[in-house]
């Protein structure tokens, strides 16, 4: 084992920290170097004394001394062991947490409504700041996503802004990041990842909820019904949640068979729930959609049953996409502050990457943007 003196030892690694063990490792030995502790032409422990030392594997532990090898700081001699390379001061000893001034961007579908705007936010903080953005798309498929990531990596990142399939953890996905990307930001919906902690940027779901909720309350409607789409993104978690809370805080109370849903999504969902909700035995005269494209397919079918919107009953959408003008009559909503969202989230990223360069620990935070009412004809 290693001996130490406590004056000159440095902060040891911290497995549940995003930067990867090997760059921790190497910040070590660096700290070491520079405070004289292993001396110039000193020779380095064995590997399976810094393996012990540290808690890592021998992988992490090669890949630490490869990168100070290749940065001058130490010298491999055959048969002898690792040795503090003379001069090695005069060096450059801080091993670059930014490598290559790329951000990737992984996405579900790609441009659209919503991550045009997004993505062109995450753009222009990225120009300004001198950085370049790779896209990859997830197709919604959690096997397709470990591979765009593994692509990326294998292409060259410093940090990832991602907006996942699912909300569930994948050991896969924390294998992955955890040995090559630095920083992550994670945008709209929440990434539950083993032992690894990543910020958070998104729409105030919850209270954007409870804005729609109380705003039919002050017009007079008493029989609400939500249509819930399928899935345990966090976002459609947190909307279902916020218009639940508004109903029990409301003189109205929460009714669990006010909730309709279908095994379809978006205006296919809308169509059925809507069918749902006016076959009912509950007179309803509100319907919430949880997002826009499902208020259209809602509105879709009360128009062909004859019903009037917002006269027999009002509808209300989530997101304020070009949609909701589209549709007659025009869609009352929440709007989503995408660009606002993407701007956040690229500034937050780059935030991390400079205190990370700097060596200093990260801890994820949750931003949330706050959401408005869009009033339109629909309610």
């Amino acid at each position: 084992m290693i001996e130490t003196d406590d004056k000159k030892i440095t902060k040891m690694i911290n497995h549940s920290s995003p930067l990867p063990l090997y760059h921790q490792v190497a910040q070590n030995i660096q700290s070491r170097i520079k405070d004289g502790y292993f001396k110039v032409n000193s020779r380095l422990p064995s590997e399976v004394e810094l393996i012990n030392e540290f808690g890592v594997s021998q992988p992490v532990v090669r890949q630490a001394l490869n990168i100070l090898v290749q940065q001058g700081l130490l010298v491999r001699e055959r048969g002898r062991g690792t040795f503090v390379r003379p001069h090695s001061l005069n060096t450059q000893t801080e091993s670059k947490v930014i490598k290559y001034r790329r951000i990737g961007f992984v996405l579900p579908w790609g441009p659209g409504t919503f991550f045009s705007p997004l993505l062109e936010a995450i753009e222009d903080v990225a120009h300004h700041n001198e950085f370049h953005v790779i896209l990859a798309n997830n197709r919604e498929d959690t096997q397709v996503e470990i591979s765009k990531i593994r692509e990326l990596v294998k292409h060259g990142i410093d940090g990832l802004i991602w907006i996942c399939p699912s909300t569930g953890p994948n050991e896969a996905y924390s294998r992955t990041i955890q040995k090559s990307i630095p920083a992550i930001v994670a945008v709209d919906r929440l990434v539950d990842l083993p032992d690894f902690k990543v910020s958070l940027v998104q729409s105030d779901n919850v209270n954007g909820m409870k804005k729609i909720v109380n705003y039919l309350i002050s017009k007079g409607r008493t029989k609400i019904a939500l249509i819930r789409e399928p899935g345990t993104l966090s976002s459609i978690i947190d909307r279902e949640k916020g218009f639940i809370e508004a109903m029990q805080e409301s003189y109205l109370g929460f009714d669990p068979e006010c909730i309709f849903k279908s095994r379809q999504t978006y205006i296919e969902n809308g169509k059925l729930c809507a069918s749902k909700v006016v076959t009912s035995k509950v007179k309803y005269d509100a319907i919430v959609c949880m997002v826009d494209t499902t208020a259209i397919g809602v509105i879709q079918e009360l128009n062909r049953r004859g019903i009037n919107v917002p006269d027999d009953i009002a509808v209300t959408g989530f997101g304020d996409e070009p949609s909701a003008v589209m549709v007659m009559p025009h869609l009352t909503t929440a709007k989503i502050d995408v660009k606002k969202m993407g701007s956040t989230a690229a500034e937050l990223l780059l935030k991390q990457l400079d205190k990370l360069e700097s060596g200093q620990n990260i801890e994820p935070i949750d931003i949330k943007i706050p959401v408005e009412i869009v009033i339109r004809d629909s309610a």
